[in-house]
């Protein structure tokens, strides 16, 4: 039996177990945590075949300068005298044209509707314990010019086989009579589903023990054995692990783990927020995103998650309220009878999302070395393409026909 060891317990890192175990190889996953922390925890738990445009788009440029230096914007860079970040910025810039977007929509568009195929049958072996829920995702605006915005894109999804609505105010309303909408209109994406993150993670740590899965947490890796076309072992602070194949799906240090291969991957962090709110009878049953905020709203098991932001600086955890303080004001604009006091900081979560500079995720193996593969830079997609990153990376490494092409995702592409 082979053996593959992954380094990363988020929500890649556990659906490439997942599936490696099916085919029978013997893996071990090592979490740095206790497979109970990270993006894959806090975020707003969307499945969405409808987002099909990349971050690194036209339409960021001017938005990126103008929100730059304002506190209480949804995006932000933070210029730093940082040859890894001012490359990546470099690299984000050349990638954020009209040729990029066009040829990205489709690898978008099967890699979602793959993972949102998988999402079910998983949701079926794990009795839906994560609370997996079809009813599509709402964008909703008041702004004139984002309505313009929204229905070319979903104009634009109907010709690539994705079904929408367009929405008036009484549409939305009449959809979710129960609470109180102050909108102009939205989209609803039919494709879409949602649910409740932690429950997916906790159901999927159980589902790997039960299968024999070794999980290891709390391992951090300092060293890696390597030749030069072939990783030896890798050690922690526990232990050495030896495999056949070594998976690095890290989130945004698997950059820095890569480097001491001399493996360069452009990854940023984009970091985000949440917080929880306990469910109130009047509350949104459908999930949406406040588009003119980019703020998400998601409801979950027992509350409704109100997420967002995206910071792309260094690596750090510095929580900046102002963000959050926004996120919550928007929120009630949307939903102005729903009010409630600004969370305490210890209930203010946040993740950093591993960003590549042009909005596609990095899978596939490495040109490097013949038993390293790579999974990451999903950005805001990490949780909804996790069943497929699994999938295409357990048919990578058993040399099986890929679910669907891969060349877009090349881990090496900025080489």
């Amino acid at each position: 039996m082979k053996k593959v060891v992954i380094v990363g317990g988020g929500v890649s890192g556990l659906f490439s177990a997942y599936y490696l175990n099916k085919l029978n190889f013997d893996v071990t996953i090592i979490d740095e945590y206790d497979f109970d922390n990270g993006c894959s925890h806090g975020n707003a738990g969307f499945v969405v075949p409808s987002h099909i445009i990349p971050l690194a788009s036209p339409s960021m440029i001017p938005k990126a300068v103008k929100w730059m230096f304002n506190s209480k914007s949804p995006l932000s860079f933070y210029p730093r005298l940082n040859k890894d970040f001012i490359s990546w910025c470099f690299k984000f810039l050349r990638s954020a044209n009209k040729t990029h977007v066009n040829n990205s929509i489709v690898p978008l568009r099967d890699i979602s509707f793959l993972s949102s195929n998988l999402y079910k049958e998983v949701a079926e072996e794990l009795n839906n314990s994560f609370g997996l829920t079809s009813k599509g995702l709402l964008m909703l605006y008041k702004n004139e010019k984002t309505a313009e915005e929204e229905i070319a894109l979903a104009k634009l999804s109907n010709k690539y086989g994705i079904e929408t609505n367009i929405l008036s105010k009484s549409d939305i309303q009449n959809l979710d009579p129960h609470c109180k909408y102050d909108v102009n209109g939205g989209v609803i994406y039919y494709c879409d589903s949602h649910f409740t993150p932690n429950y997916l993670i906790k159901s999927l740590v159980e589902n790997l023990k039960s299968k024999n899965v070794n999980l290891v947490s709390n391992e951090v890796i300092r060293k890696i054995k390597f030749s030069s076309k072939h990783i030896r072992s890798i050690g922690g602070s526990k232990d050495t692990y030896e495999a056949d194949s070594f998976l690095f799906a890290s989130g945004v240090w698997t950059a820095e783990l890569l480097k001491k291969l001399k493996v360069n991957i452009p990854l940023m962090p984009g970091k985000g927020y949440s917080f929880n709110v306990e469910t109130r009878n009047n509350f949104p049953t459908y999930p949406s995103i406040l588009v003119d905020e980019r703020v998400a709203v998601t409801p979950m098991n027992g509350f409704l998650r109100i997420g967002g932001n995206m910071e792309i600086d260094l690596i750090n955890h510095k929580v900046r309220t102002s963000r959050v303080k926004n996120m919550l004001d928007s929120f009630i604009k949307y939903y102005p009878e729903l009010k409630f006091e600004m969370p305490e900081e210890d209930n203010i979560w946040h993740g950093l999302r591993p960003c590549s500079p042009d909005g596609l995720p990095y899978i596939g193996k490495s040109n490097k070395y013949g038993n390293l593969f790579i999974a990451a830079g999903h950005a805001m997609l990490g949780m909804s393409l996790g069943p497929a990153t699994g999938k295409l990376i357990s048919e990578i490494i058993s040399n099986q026909k890929t679910s669907i092409n891969i060349d877009d995702y090349n881990p090496e592409r900025f080489n």
